[in-house]
């Protein structure tokens, strides 16, 4: 009779088993499942627009705006496509949800409701760290986003002395 030696995940979640060879095997792995075509092509173009986004910013606050949008479009239909992604909580989020909610309840309650509600759109600014925060999955788009933003890779930056030095 061969004993097998079981040992758990420090998560106790997922069960692991040492085999006769001594590598350690999944007993119940936990399955991701992957989009589909729709849901991929959705994911590609969040991480365009993204991409416009950072390109723009430095150029033009029109193209910065539409990049978002269209970023947020996208999101918002990837949630419509099966499987949904997973949101991740941030240490940012009550802060977050607290400032938008003083923000949206001071200007129902302003002297002027009607042009403060115009300008709500400004305060929902905050999405865009949220667009970007869930939506890039890998160290290699975080690294490419990086260097071309505005900081690091405009001709302007580059001749800066900090960026010399």
């Amino acid at each position: 009779m061969v004993s097998v030696k079981v040992e758990y995940n420090p998560s106790d979640r997922i069960l692991n088993e040492i085999n006769r060879r001594g590598h350690r095997e999944i007993i119940r792995p936990e399955r991701e499942i992957a989009p589909g075509p729709l849901g991929l092509w959705l994911e590609r173009t969040i991480v365009a627009a993204m991409f416009l986004f950072v390109i723009a910013a430095p150029n033009s606050i029109a193209a910065t705006q539409t990049a978002w949008m269209l970023g947020m479009l996208f999101w918002l239909l990837r949630f419509l496509v099966w499987p949904r992604p997973k949101l991740y909580r941030t240490p940012i989020d009550y802060p977050m949800f607290g400032f938008f909610l003083l923000t949206g309840l001071s200007s129902f309650l302003s002297y002027e409701p009607s042009v403060s509600i115009g300008k709500l759109r400004a305060a929902s600014l905050f999405t865009i760290v949220y667009l970007f925060a869930e939506n890039i999955r890998s160290p290699k788009i975080l690294r490419v986003l990086t260097v071309r933003s505005p900081n690091h890779g405009s001709y302007p930056a580059r001749r800066t002395k900090a960026y010399r030095s």
